[in-house]
Formats: C-alpha cells, sequence, structure tokens
C-alpha cells in the first residue's frame, strides 16, 4: 500500500494536477507530498492562556468525500499568512504539509493515529462549491452515559450535545497560569 501512496504522490508532483489526491484515511507519515481534497468543518484560534492575545494555531477538522477526517493546524507563526482565507464550510486543495503523530494530549479527532501540519509554503486553494458531496461535519457521538468515563482523560476532547435543564455557575479552572471558565452539567433524568 505503500508504494501505491507514493505513486500517487509522484503523479501528483508530475502531472501538477489538482484532482490528483488521496483519501484522508490513506495518509501516513510517509505521504507528505500528498495533496487532498477536503472540506473545513470547523475552524478556531488556540490562544495564549497567559496572555490571551498570541495565537498558539489556527485549527481545523478536515473532511474528505469518503467522511474520513482529520486535525490539521498551523503554527502562530504562519496562521496570518492562512487565516482570512480559509472559510469554514468551504473546500479546498491542500498540498506541501507535514503528516505529523497526533497529538498525545487534547486530540481533536481521537481516533486518528497521525494529524496535518501546515507550513508557510503549504497550498491551501479554495475550489468551486460544487462539491456538495462533501459532508459538512462528522460526529462521533458518545453515550450520554458513557460521558463519565471521559473525565480526567486528557488525550481527547469531548464534545456533548443536549439540551439545558437549568443554569448553573461558571467557575474558572487554573491551568498553567491561566484560566479557563467552565460549567458543571449533570444529567436531570
Amino acid at each position: 500500500m505503500l508504494n501505491s501512496i507514493r505513486l500517487s504522490c509522484m503523479s501528483t508532483l508530475l502531472g501538477k494536477k489538482m484532482d490528483d489526491h488521496i483519501s484522508i484515511q490513506r495518509l501516513t507519515r510517509e505521504s507528505n507530498n500528498c495533496g487532498i481534497k477536503a472540506r473545513v468543518s470547523r475552524l478556531w484560534d488556540a490562544y495564549n492562556l497567559k496572555n490571551k492575545k498570541d495565537i498558539i494555531s489556527t485549527d481545523m477538522v478536515l473532511i474528505d468525500v469518503e467522511g474520513s477526517y482529520i486535525h490539521a493546524s498551523i503554527k502562530g507563526s504562519w496562521a496570518h499568512a492562512f487565516r482570512n482565507s480559509i472559510v469554514e464550510g468551504s473546500v479546498y486543495y491542500i498540498k506541501n504539509f507535514a503528516v505529523v503523530d497526533n497529538k498525545n494530549r487534547y486530540r481533536v479527532v481521537g481516533d486518528n493515529k497521525v494529524m496535518i501540519q501546515l507550513y508557510a509554503n503549504s497550498t491551501v486553494k479554495r475550489l468551486p462549491d460544487d462539491t456538495s458531496n462533501i459532508p459538512m461535519h462528522r460526529f462521533d457521538l458518545l453515550p450520554f452515559d458513557m460521558v463519565e468515563t471521559r473525565m480526567n482523560q486528557e488525550y481527547i476532547l469531548t464534545d456533548v450535545v443536549g439540551h439545558v435543564c437549568s443554569e448553573g455557575t461558571i467557575e474558572e479552572k487554573h491551568i498553567h497560569n491561566g484560566a479557563l471558565p467552565y460549567a458543571l452539567l449533570q444529567d436531570k433524568r
């Protein structure tokens, strides 16, 4: 399989075609010269908790036509070069990125062993809007009674979908010399 990935990526380099791309699911640490075509499902900036001004990174979740998804990140020093040209919900051809090991803590896409790191020389080209066959979102839902098993587990960030049954007090949790607001939720069944 590794040889087929290299051949696919090599034809991209030689032919310089934007329709030459591989699926997110086939990305490995060895596929750094490959191109992908994906929708930006979610997009956010991660700020330094100490001064709340410096951007650590611009991050996104990318989804391809097969529904595979991956976390992509642009370090703060290069984020400004991309931030105004990447729009949540749009589809892009992305090339010249590194495929790196996924984070050990606070993973956005928990079941992926790798993630994408974009650099100043990365290509991020917006594609026409006729790519409706790429899903807008993907969710890996966790039953509510399983949420508690993720408490104090730092390897993955868990989103919770539900409805508000009551209001509570927003408190601050102090981490890394900064404060993070949070609210404790309880199941009222």
